[in-house]
């Protein structure tokens, strides 16, 4: 990585600190930021390769985003009679259930919620909880549903499962990113969050393996080239 280029992941791991001031003065100078005491440069080469809490835990939002999307198209071809691709729809609700209900949730639940609780967030706490039940019990319809091939009474459930889930998960992802987050970054010392990253880098590779997060986003692509939705410039305004 070239030392004259000055990262996002760089800005996002200085926060707003005094010390963000000093690590963008940093990247602008054409001789690049201070090498560390007596070391090669590896050591920092490394601090620009970690992820932060708050961009592990939104990146993880925009893969749930991607799916949301998806989930409104199976709706809507539902909604018209249009039978899905088979496999599509059980394949990205697993997804959820894997990637966003046994690993993105559970880290909020252990890491995240905790730290809002005592910082005067418990109403909020409580809240994200029972939507994150209420939406296991909804993924659970939708795998019942798509294991049938949203047939008969099972298509009409599969259409009211994912339009209640829809209904609720934007308003909880969005209030998560504009609250919870930056709640949770402010209530914890620069140091610990950092070190909080770490646990949740080490942790995405025993839960999800080594490429998790890039293995799901591939997953969603594929889903997204099925059913037509992949190439953004399609949603550009003529």
């Amino acid at each position: 990585m070239a030392h004259n280029q000055c990262t996002r992941r760089q800005m996002l791991q200085t926060g707003c600190s005094a010390a963000a001031a000093i690590m963008l003065a940093g990247c602008a100078s054409p001789s690049g930021p201070p090498a560390l005491a007596g070391g090669s440069g590896v050591g920092e080469e490394k601090e620009n390769e970690q992820v932060t809490p708050g961009e592990d835990l939104m990146r993880e939002h925009g893969a749930l985003g991607r799916i949301l999307l998806i989930y409104q198209v199976c709706q809507r071809r539902l909604q018209g009679g249009q039978n899905l691709p088979e496999g599509l729809l059980a394949g990205q609700a697993m997804l959820i259930r894997r990637f966003v209900e046994d690993y993105h949730e559970r880290n909020e639940e252990q890491y995240v919620f905790p730290v809002l609780e005592k910082a005067a967030q418990a109403e909020l706490v409580r809240t994200l909880l029972a939507q994150h039940q209420a939406g296991r019990v909804m993924t659970d319809h939708i795998l019942a549903s798509a294991q049938v091939g949203c047939q008969g009474p099972a298509r009409q459930q599969a259409i009211d499962a994912i339009g209640q889930f829809l209904a609720m998960y934007f308003p909880h992802m969005f209030r998560e990113d504009t609250i919870a987050f930056p709640a949770f970054q402010k209530a914890l010392p620069l140091e610990q969050y950092r070190r909080l990253g770490e646990a949740l880098e080490d942790r995405e590779q025993q839960v999800l393996g080594k490429e998790g997060f890039e293995h799901a986003v591939e997953q969603v692509a594929a889903a997204e080239k099925t059913l037509g939705i992949y190439e953004l410039a399609q949603f550009t305004p003529r």
